[in-house]
């Protein structure tokens, strides 16, 4: 098996895709015991399927993912499957005061302490988060050349980072490798 490297990227076709992928690294943490105190942040920019991504990571665990939506305008969402987990996106974070005060005032740290997938985690300090957390980027990428019939619009890209689960990178094989993530996503 390949060893994932934190610049591997892997192309998601679809919506679909982009849930597979969010289901496998579910798996991956559950299978190695790291789901009762885990930050994964998800970064890139609006529209590339970070909440996608974490519909998938919570069918995985047995959540339903139509009940997922992006928390943007109440900052957190709780959600149950075989365990909870929040779901936080910190889009609008720090338009009324400081950004970490907010976070900190909202009583939003204290969901770091169990199962937690971020939206927008740069809102605030890179120091901020564990060190041990799992790093998604997702951004969008062109169609795979040659696709028969035409795709309706742009797939996706994610690599990963961070403190990442052994299995992860043989649940990724089904996925298209891209190559190397660029340096600036």
């Amino acid at each position: 098996m390949t060893e994932l490297t934190e610049t591997d990227e892997y192309f998601l076709e679809d919506a679909q895709a982009t849930m597979e992928a969010g289901g496998a690294l579910a798996l991956s943490l559950e299978e190695a015991g790291r789901l009762e105190a885990q930050v994964v942040t998800l970064e890139g920019p609006l529209g590339c399927g970070k909440t996608t991504f974490v519909q998938g990571f919570g069918a995985a665990l047995g959540a339903d993912p139509e009940g997922i939506v992006s928390p943007t305008f109440t900052l957190a969402a709780i959600h149950e499957g075989r365990t909870l987990f929040s779901h936080m996106d910190l889009y609008r974070l720090g338009e009324k005061e400081d950004p970490a005060a907010e976070f900190v005032g909202a009583g939003l740290e204290e969901l770091l302490d169990g199962l937690s997938l971020v939206e927008w985690p740069g809102r605030l300090a890179d120091s901020f988060w564990p060190e041990d957390r799992v790093r998604v980027f997702l951004r969008e990428h062109p169609p795979k050349p040659g696709k028969t019939p035409p795709q309706a619009g742009p797939g996706r890209a994610v690599s990963f980072s961070g403190s990442l689960p052994p299995a992860l990178s043989g649940r990724l094989r089904a996925f298209p490798r891209l190559g190397k993530r660029p340096p600036d996503s």
